[in-house]
Parts: structure tokens; sequence; C-alpha cells
């Protein structure tokens, strides 16, 4: 049996979107009466819309921070390209 790998920083989900009433009330200050109105499972709901809508921009996103962060370039079947590999010469 194999013991699991502790639940470290590099392990851990961190969040990075947040959808609260007030970023809603910011954005459609009309329809207040409205949005107060919203329950947990329409916050929930619209959370998941936003993060459908997301998705795409999420990994080019990781693509560019990966980059510019830790000069790792594009990566191809889960192996990276980075610049700081040593090469065969």
């Amino acid at each position: 049996m194999t013991t699991p790998l502790p639940s470290t920083p590099a392990r851990r989900s961190f969040p990075i979107a947040w959808v609260s009433i007030d970023d809603l009330l910011d954005y459609c200050p009309s329809a207040s009466e409205e949005i107060a109105q919203f329950t947990e499972q329409d916050l929930e709901y619209i959370a998941g819309k936003i993060g459908d809508a997301l998705q795409e921009t999420y990994w080019t996103a990781i693509e560019g921070v990966l980059n510019s962060y830790f000069n790792i370039s594009k990566c191809v079947d889960g192996e990276d390209s980075s610049t700081t590999k040593q090469s065969d010469n």
C-alpha cells in the first residue's frame, strides 16, 4: 500500500476567480433588485457558466505564466521544451 503525497502548496488547488453579489451589482447596478434575490445556487450556476467561458483562456494564461516566470515554453504531450535544459552538443 502506498502513502499519498502530502498536501503541499505545489499539490493543492488555489481558486483563481470568484463570483460575488458585489461583482454582479458593480457590473449591472440597474438590476440590483433582481440580483439581490439571487440564491447560493444562482451564484454557483453563474460561476459555472463563467468558468466554462474562461476555460480556453485559462490554459493560454498557464502557458504564458510558465513561459514568463519559469522559462518553460509550450508543453507538448506532457513534456516541456524548457530553454533551461542543456542541449546535447
